[in-house]
C-alpha cells in the first residue's frame, strides 16, 4: 500500500490493517511517501492499493458538514486561528476522520442516564454528526429535548442563528418555570467521566 506520511502518521493503519489482515489473511506493507510519488508508485504498479489526503476533499467535506456558509464567518476564522491543536490532537487524535488520541476507548454511553439535569441536545440535518449517532444520546439521557435544525451542518448557532436562539431560549425559559419554589437550582448531577 503506497500512502501519504500524514496518513501513516494519523494512527489508521493501527485500526485498518488488522482487519485487513483478519478479513483477508493477507498482511499489507505501507510505504509512506508524498502523495504524487504515493500515486506514481501506483501508475508504475508497485503498489496494489494507493492511500492519499485529498486536501481539496477535505475542504469539501467540511463545506457540507461542518460549516454551510460561503463565505466562512469571519468568527470562525478567528476560532481556528486560536484553536488548540495539541489538545485536540492528543484527545482525538491528528485526522478528524479517525480516532486515535486519548478518547479512542472512550465511551459513556451506557451512563447517560446518570444525567439527572433538563438537557437540550441540538444537531444539524447535514452534520458529520449525523441524526443516527445523535439519536442514541438522546434516548440516553430521560426527558432531554432534541432539536434538528434542518438548514444547518455542525454549527446550527452560526447557520441558524435566530432558530438556534429561540430554540435555547425556549428550553431555558421552560426550565426556569419549572424550578422548585424557594429559587433553588437544578438538581445537581454528578457525572465521573474519569477512564473508562
Amino acid at each position: 500500500m503506497a500512502s501519504t506520511t500524514s496518513t501513516e502518521q494519523s494512527g489508521l493503519f493501527k485500526h485498518l490493517l488488522p482487519e485487513i489482515r483478519k478479513a483477508t489473511q493477507v498482511e499489507v506493507r505501507v510505504v509512506a511517501v508524498g502523495t504524487g510519488q504515493a500515486l506514481d508508485l501506483a501508475r508504475r504498479g508497485d503498489a496494489d492499493i494507493v492511500f492519499v489526503h485529498d486536501q481539496a476533499a477535505e475542504e469539501a467535506f467540511k463545506r457540507r458538514h461542518i460549516c454551510r456558509l460561503d463565505p466562512e464567518p469571519e468568527l470562525l476564522a478567528r476560532a481556528r486561528a486560536k484553536f488548540g491543536v495539541q489538545v485536540y490532537e492528543t484527545m482525538w487524535g491528528p485526522n478528524e476522520f479517525t480516532v486515535t488520541g486519548t478518547l479512542a476507548d472512550w465511551d459513556v454511553v451506557d451512563r447517560l442516564g446518570e444525567i439527572r439535569v433538563p438537557t437540550l441536545v441540538t444537531s444539524g440535518r447535514h452534520d458529520e454528526c449525523t441524526p443516527t449517532l445523535v439519536e442514541p444520546l438522546q434516548r440516553g439521557i430521560s426527558g432531554s429535548e432534541w432539536v434538528l435544525f434542518e438548514e444547518s451542518a455542525h454549527m446550527p448557532y452560526l447557520e441558524e442563528p435566530e432558530r438556534y436562539l429561540q430554540v435555547v431560549g425556549g428550553f431555558l425559559d421552560r426550565v426556569e418555570r419549572v424550578r422548585p419554589a424557594g429559587g433553588g437550582g437544578p438538581r445537581e448531577m454528578e457525572l465521573d467521566v474519569g477512564e473508562s
